[in-house]
């Protein structure tokens, strides 16, 4: 980073860390501000980067740290959650009534992770809902890796069923 003045490494990683921030949010505007977040965080850290690894794996470590931190203490709040419903809440506008689509939307697919079979809604329940890592899950049940992301992908499948058997979209909301 050294080699690097402030205004060059702006230009080269801001695209690469909004893709990584747009992977993880699916909202472009969320994903914006924490790209710039991320970049700050890279100015502000720029002396911990020791070169052990390339400026680019370093740059894409921080980014994505970052990406899950925010995502853990959006806990609970549905905010994020606003992808598919970005129509109906004038591109998420803070209103009255996105905040009561939002909260039935988040209700909604409560009710339906708790219709899944046991194993799948606890998969979803531990990754979505309290957050935790694949290798947290793993631990906490003492479960193979691969078998912790096919429930998911899985359930996943079964909740997109569930939502089209309605002839509703189903809200992503990170799933």
């Amino acid at each position: 980073m050294n080699q690097l003045s402030d205004s060059d490494f702006y230009l080269k990683y801001r695209k690469k860390v909004y893709h990584i921030a747009l992977s993880y949010f699916k909202d472009r505007f969320m994903a914006e501000d924490v790209s710039h977040e991320v970049m700050i965080k890279c100015f502000e850290k720029r002396s911990g980067f020791k070169g052990t690894s390339t400026l680019d794996t370093w740059v894409y470590c921080v980014a994505k740290n970052y990406c899950i931190d925010k995502l853990r203490k959006m806990k609970g709040d549905c905010s994020y959650l606003s992808e598919g419903t970005e129509s109906l809440t004038n591109e998420g506008a803070a209103t009255p009534e996105a905040a009561l689509i939002r909260k039935a939307e988040c209700e909604d697919l409560k009710k339906k992770v708790a219709l899944l079979p046991e194993k799948y809604k606890v998969m979803i329940t531990l990754y979505y809902f309290e957050n935790l890592s694949l290798r947290e899950i793993q631990l906490r049940l003492k479960m193979n890796l691969s078998t912790i992301k096919i429930r998911i992908y899985r359930a996943k499948l079964m909740l997109k069923k569930m939502y089209q058997a309605e002839g509703l979209r189903l809200p992503l909301y990170g799933l």
